[in-house]
């Protein structure tokens, strides 16, 4: 197993130097959807891959072994981020969806295994957990707002009836996708709190945005059901 902590490790380190080498700051056609979250929330990037390459350094030099999936699951999202970031940057956004929806795939291959394995330590829970949580829980949200981009690159108007309609949609099913998420990572905190600041920064986007209102109400509602869903189980289980 020497040889996938080593591939392990050099993919998830990758990932920084891809952010410090990359010259993607946004373009045109990411910058058009009325629901693309608030600056801010874009820093998650930091601490996700901060998370994963100091918990990838630690498990190079530790005793804890995950199975073969784990590790080629893992490792390929770490390779499909950088992937993401070059075709950000050159603006080949149906490659930037197909890569997305591998990651989310990946993920949710890899993080209820993880679950199932548990964390031994506090290393673990944190930067593990951590990492791949976060992971989890902003690529089910992220990869809607990449199908966004892309369908919107046709030419609707983010503004026009139709547009606003198109991200109703595009919310709802982010909501859909975030749900999907927690059900498969049974409602694990981090992918949740995760889910938060992506619908917080959203909203946030909206209300320093003109003409946003139903759109608003309509994201508020798809909170409110997310968290109906994540507080039903949990309150259950705790009466229990």
């Amino acid at each position: 197993m020497r040889i996938y902590k080593i591939i392990f490790f050099v993919t998830a380190v990758s990932q920084i130097f891809s952010i410090f080498f990359s010259s993607f700051s946004g373009g045109s056609n990411f910058n058009e959807l009325l629901i693309t979250p608030a600056g801010y929330t874009f820093a998650i990037w930091g601490v996700i891959t901060m998370f994963s390459s100091i918990y990838a350094l630690l498990h190079l030099f530790g005793t804890r072994t995950f199975s073969r999936p784990v590790y080629l699951w893992l490792s390929s999202v770490y390779v499909c981020f950088t992937l993401w970031l070059m075709a950000a940057e050159r603006e080949l956004l149906l490659l930037t969806v197909l890569i997305f929806l591998f990651m989310y795939f990946a993920l949710l291959k890899a993080f209820p295994q993880l679950l199932e394995q548990g964390f031994a330590n506090i290393q673990e829970k944190l930067f593990l957990q951590g990492g791949v949580g976060m992971y989890l829980g902003w690529s089910s949200v992220a990869v809607l707002a990449n199908i966004g981009v892309y369908a919107f690159s046709f030419g609707i108007q983010s503004s026009s009836q139709l547009g606003i309609y198109l991200q109703m949609l595009l919310v709802l099913l982010a909501a859909l996708s975030a749900g999907y998420a927690l059900y498969q990572s049974k409602r694990n905190a981090v992918v949740f709190a995760t889910h938060w600041w992506a619908f917080v920064g959203i909203l946030v986007g909206l209300f320093s945005r003109e003409q946003t209102e139903l759109l608003i109400a309509w994201t508020l509602v798809c909170v409110v059901g997310l968290n109906v869903f994540y507080f039903k189980k949990r309150l259950r289980s705790i009466k229990n």
